[in-house]
Parts: C-alpha cells; structure tokens; sequence
C-alpha cells in the first residue's frame, strides 16, 4: 500500500455553495453561475477521490 497518500477531505465549496443556492432566487443573475460551480467542484473532487481509489489499488513492487 502506498504511504504517501493522506485522508482527503471534501472542499468547503461543496457545503456552501448549496447553501447558496438554496437562499438564491432561481431568476437571480448569479444563480446558474452558483449552480455551475457546484457541479465543477463535486465533478472534480469526485474525480480525484477516484485517482486516489485507484492508486490504493495498485501494487507496487
């Protein structure tokens, strides 16, 4: 198993953001900008909890 590789922890984005989105109209100017953002930050901490599965995975000599 490899050594170097620590917890990772959801950023702070993925907790707020909803919570915007929530307080936000739905006809404010920003909302699908917020809405936007969030699918960036779960997409990309969803990819690099994947990396990190798969480097769990591998074996190294």
């Amino acid at each position: 198993m490899l050594k170097f590789l620590k917890e990772r922890t959801a950023p702070h984005l993925l907790e707020s953001l909803p919570r915007l989105m929530y307080r936000l109209p739905k006809k404010h100017l920003s909302y699908e900008d917020v809405v936007s953002d969030h699918y960036k930050v779960r997409a990309g901490f969803g990819g690099e909890q994947h990396v990190d599965r798969l480097l769990k995975r591998m074996r190294w000599p």
